[in-house]
This record gives structure tokens, C-alpha cells and sequence, in this order.
């Protein structure tokens, strides 16, 4: 018999839920570094005024917290959806183990 954490891993879409968490992390250091990095450059290099990099920057976050809105709603839909399912095959699984224990008995 398989750990039950296996089976659960080979849900794709758990599979798919944990990859993009994964990636969400990455870039969640990686961008904000980068970003600033780049707008500290263009502002010594006199390329860009710093009012615009902040203006970049809100329009940025902005982006940022709508794509993650939009993504935490659509994965949490995804997950209720797999928990309710989890539950009917629980009480299944508890219907059949029942019977099993009225024809024993």
C-alpha cells in the first residue's frame, strides 16, 4: 500500500497548485530585486526621473496583486472542489465499510 501523501501526489492538479506556489515564491524575491536594481541604474544613469520609477513601480504592484487575486480565487475553487471530493469518497468508503460490518455481523 502507498503512503497516502503519494497518492495525493499524483493528482495533477496538486501537482500543478504546488508548482505555481513554488514559482509565486521565486519571483516574489527574484522581481522586487531585479526591479529596483534596474530603476536604481536608469536613475543614475539619468534615464529615468524617479517620480516615474515610482509610477512604474505602483502600476507594477498593482499588476502583481490583481494576477494574484485572480490566481489564489481560481486555486481556491480547485482545492474546495478536490476537498469536497475527498469527502464523498470518504462517506463511501464509510457506507461500504458499514455493509461490510452488517454482512460480518
Amino acid at each position: 500500500m502507498e503512503e497516502p501523501i503519494r497518492l495525493i501526489l499524483r493528482n495533477n492538479l496538486l501537482k500543478k497548485i504546488i508548482n505555481n506556489i513554488n514559482l509565486w515564491t521565486k519571483l516574489s524575491i527574484i522581481v522586487p530585486v531585479f526591479s529596483t536594481l534596474i530603476f536604481i541604474i536608469l536613475y543614475f544613469i539619468s534615464a529615468i526621473e524617479i517620480h516615474v520609477s515610482v509610477y512604474i513601480g505602483c502600476f507594477l504592484y498593482f499588476l502583481t496583486a490583481t494576477v494574484w487575486w485572480f490566481w489564489t480565487m481560481i486555486n481556491l475553487k480547485n482545492l474546495t472542489t478536490m476537498l469536497k471530493n475527498a469527502s464523498d469518497e470518504l462517506q463511501n468508503v464509510t457506507i461500504e465499510l458499514k455493509a461490510i460490518r452488517k454482512e460480518i455481523i
